[in-house]
């Protein structure tokens, strides 16, 4: 009787070992399904994520290849356009206005080969100032004639260049005169021509 209750004992122990055990591989067969479950999760949604990311990126470099294919074609096009030139638009000239502007350039290349006048400075360095003038004897075109004929008469004197005496202004009733000359070396010349030169009697002073 008590080996029977043993053998009974151990048969329900053996049931359950076995039981638990069964549970546990189910439980751990359940835990490996939900694991690979996940993992092939996780990889549908990374290749979706890798795919969207392709076709996004192939999307744009289209639409840029697009862009940049219609700037170069427009770019060919320009210049394949003839290029109009800034008297294109003037159409056709008329005989007489070509010949005037023919004429007008002639005129501009003589005007750059023509010998030029040297600066002016301003007008008190090119100014004389004379004293001791005969009052009433000497008019202001006597001193005019009297300055150009003696600065001609001056080697290197260049009458292209203009007249030496550009005006006379006699003053203080006749008494003084101020002078104007074209440029300041025959303004310093006449300054050692004239002074203490005599007028009618009377040493002319020169000074600026």
């Amino acid at each position: 009787m008590s080996q029977g209750r043993e053998r009974e004992r151990d048969y329900r122990d053996d049931y359950e070992y076995d039981r638990e055990r069964r549970r546990s591989s189910s439980g751990r067969r359940d835990r490996d399904d939900d694991r690979d479950r996940d993992r092939e999760r996780d990889r549908g949604d990374r290749d979706r994520d890798r795919d969207r990311d392709r076709s996004r990126g192939r999307d744009e470099r289209d639409r840029s290849g697009g862009r940049d294919d219609r700037d170069r074609s427009r770019e060919r096009e320009r210049d394949r356009r003839p290029r109009r030139r800034g008297w294109d638009d003037m159409g056709a000239m008329p005989q007489s206005a070509a010949a005037l502007l023919i004429q007008q350039q002639q005129q501009f290349a003589n005007a750059l080969t023509m010998p030029m006048a040297p600066m002016q400075s301003n007008k008190k360095q090119r100014e004389l100032y004379v004293g001791n003038v005969p009052t009433g004897m000497v008019t202001e075109p006597m001193l005019k004639e009297l300055f150009t004929q003696m600065l001609a008469s001056c080697e290197g004197f260049k009458p292209e260049l203009g007249p030496a005496i550009l005006n006379v202004q006699l003053c203080g009733g006749g008494t003084y005169a101020f002078i104007e000359f074209r440029d300041e070396q025959i303004c310093s010349l006449a300054l050692s021509l004239f002074n203490n030169m005599e007028l009618c009697g009377r040493p002319m002073h020169v000074a600026r």
